[in-house]
């Protein structure tokens, strides 16, 4: 399929398609970090309130 292509084709494309799922997965980890992060700081904030009302 890629005969009748540039060959400035390919290596252009691999590049966008690793950008793009690069990109993919750094938004993916980025939201279940801030996720993980937000719930330990409620939890955090949840112990230390109990803490604080004893």
């Amino acid at each position: 399929m890629n005969t009748n292509q540039p060959a400035v084709y390919d290596p252009l494309t691999r590049a966008l398609h690793w950008l793009t799922v690069a990109g993919f997965i750094g938004i993916l980890t980025t939201i279940v970090l801030w996720t993980i992060y937000s719930g330990l700081t409620k939890i955090r904030t949840r112990r230390r309130s109990r803490r604080q009302y004893k």
